[in-house]
């Protein structure tokens, strides 16, 4: 098990591409951004238990932490403020979905385990080359 390291006192970007539906990834979670900038690369600016995403210096979002007993693993995402900005989505929100909860922070599921190969099986050549036939005939 490594020691517990403290949180770094100065802020860290990470940098991260819009997805389709303007989440971007850090550390197992979506976090929301802003939908028209899908394919864009946002930066994740993470400082304490305060996480920003923001693109080309004007925040999109903010979101507050809480870790587990690790230090490391996100445990639960509270308190999102969305922010208006000048990259909208050309498609609005649908009304029919507003009475959903939408959430913008999303946990992703964790990752299945890899399998193992099987080993690799030497295959014999299909054809001998003319160099190879002179030492067998020879």
């Amino acid at each position: 098990m490594r020691p517990h390291r403290p949180r770094s006192p100065l802020p860290a970007a990470h940098p991260s591409p819009v997805d389709r539906h303007g989440f971007v990834r850090y550390r197992h979670w979506r976090f929301y951004g802003e939908r028209g900038l899908a394919g864009a690369e946002a930066a994740v600016w993470v400082f304490g238990n305060d996480l920003t995403v923001e693109y080309a210096s004007e925040t999109l979002a903010q979101y507050h932490l809480a870790y587990a007993p690790d230090g490391r693993a996100i445990r639960r995402v509270s308190a999102p403020r969305l922010f208006g900005t000048r990259y909208p989505s050309p498609q609005p929100f649908l009304r029919a979905l507003g009475e959903l909860a939408w959430r913008p922070a999303l946990r992703l599921p964790c990752s299945a385990p890899r399998r193992r190969r099987a080993p690799c099986i030497d295959q014999e050549p299909l054809f001998l080359l003319d160099n190879e036939r002179a030492a067998n005939e020879g």
